[in-house]
Parts: C-alpha cells; structure tokens; sequence
C-alpha cells in the first residue's frame, strides 16, 4: 500500500533518534525503509549515539533539538528496552511536528513544556502501514520506519491506530529553589555534563554537590573557567551545565547519565 506525497517542492523531513550506534546496519536499514515508501522524503540523523537503553538521554536530545527543525518535521526516536514486549509505540503531535517513540518516558520533556495536541497508539498487528510479521527485536524497521514513511506520504495520523491518553506528568526540570536535588540528563563528547536546572534559577544557584565535589565557581563561556576545575555555566540548550575547561567533567567525576546530586541555594 503505497501512498505518495505530492508536495515535491516541500519535501517532508524524518528525522531518526537511535542508540543503534554506526558500527552496526540497523540505522542505514531505517534510511532504506523510508526511500522505499517515501522518496521524496529528507532524512536526517539527529543522532544515533545515544548510549544505549538511556531514555533520558534521548529526551534530553529531541527536547532540545526539535523547534530548530522545519514546521510538518517527523521525529523518529528509538531508545526502546522494552522492544517486543507489551509496551506501546505512540504517534503524538505537537502543534506541527510529529513524533513516534515507545512509551517509555522519551516524550516526557517535550510535552513537560509543549502542548500534545493529539496523541495515537500505533498498531502493530493487522496494519497495511508495519511489515509483517513484526520483528520482536527490531521494530525500528517494521513499525517505525514505515509508519513515520506513510505520514510523510500524508497518511491521517489516526489512521495509524486509536487515540491513547498521555498520564499527567510532572515537570522533570529544576525551576525553583524549593527543589534541593537534581540530576544529570546528558554528557557530550568533551565531557560537559548537562543537569536538569533550568538556566533561569542560575543566579540563585549557589552550589551543587555530586559525589565528594562541592561545585561553586561560575563562569560565563569554557575559557573562564580554571584548567582542571569544575565550573558550573549556562548552558546552550536552556540548561545549567557542569564543565571543566579544556577537560572532561564527566569522566573526572565519574559520572554518566542519571546520577543525581544535591543543590545548594543563596
């Protein structure tokens, strides 16, 4: 079942979200599903580095990646431990972006501040729109590639399954000083570790302790900092980062995605 879009000269763009690394040929299969169904469609890798099973990760990406992308963007974000089991695959949509992923807590920044104007379950059984039979290992192929394809082809977003109602969801960042713990959602490739304290409380923020270290020094922009001390700094994405100049923070605390830490305030 084949439907084609037939707005050549505003192409629709699917933007793929994995922690299927580059070693492997899962990413490049996603690519070919979707030329296959949807042609005209321009696919981009927002990134298939995610470390693997880190859904927060991943919700921190697409959170802060998504409103740069082009208005009818589909988002396809596959960080899925829960891959063949009873879990649901979602199809929401926020103003006009699209996004499928797992219920497994990837949406929850994004809808903590944007408005899911309507949300689908996504069928994976007796579908026209998924391959069969479904893979209970890679459902990446058989159901998300091809879904996200077919809604760029123009396929109803409610052709794809029923309405599902999200649970209420409590905001996941720092915002205030009535909250004294907090955790670390992201580390990039220079170690700089991204918190979930929102920039706005900056000025208020005196400290924040993770592990042994006390982090009180503050800084503008990396070369300010002190070589070898860690710094706290506004992040780029909205978010309080901990960085240490032309270091790594992340490996000299010894810290991945998900430690918490304590805060201090004025």
């Amino acid at each position: 079942m084949q439907h084609i879009n037939e707005s050549a000269s505003n192409p629709p763009v699917i933007i793929f979200l994995t922690d299927f690394g580059s070693s492997d040929h899962y990413g490049g299969v996603l690519k070919g599903v979707v030329a296959s169904i949807c042609p005209s469609a321009r696919i981009v890798d927002l990134s298939h580095e995610v470390k693997p099973y880190r859904t927060l990760e991943a919700a921190y990406l697409l959170w802060a990646s998504y409103k740069f992308f082009p208005k009818h963007s589909i988002f396809v974000c596959i960080v899925d431990p829960g891959v063949g089991s009873g879990r649901k695959i979602l199809l929401a949509r926020s103003g006009s972006y699209s996004f499928l992923a797992p219920d497994n807590g990837l949406l929850d920044l994004v809808r903590s501040e944007a408005e899911i104007d309507e949300c689908f379950e996504v069928k994976t059984q007796g579908s026209s729109f998924v391959f069969s039979p479904v893979s209970s290992t890679f459902q990446g192929r058989d159901v998300f590639a091809p879904v996200a394809a077919y809604l760029a082809n123009g396929v109803a977003p409610g052709e794809f399954g029923p309405v599902h109602t999200l649970s209420r969801l409590d905001s996941p960042f720092v915002t205030s000083t009535k909250k004294l713990s907090g955790c670390v959602i992201h580390c990039d490739r220079f170690g700089n570790m991204v918190t979930n304290i929102k920039n706005d409380v900056f000025d208020v923020l005196r400290a924040i302790r993770i592990k042994r270290s006390l982090i009180v020094q503050k800084v503008k922009y990396y070369a300010e900092g002190k070589k070898n001390t860690l710094s706290l700094i506004r992040g780029s994405s909205g978010l309080v980062e901990i960085i240490m100049r032309e270091g790594n923070a992340s490996r000299k605390l010894k810290t991945e995605p998900e430690t918490g830490f304590t805060i201090e305030w004025q």
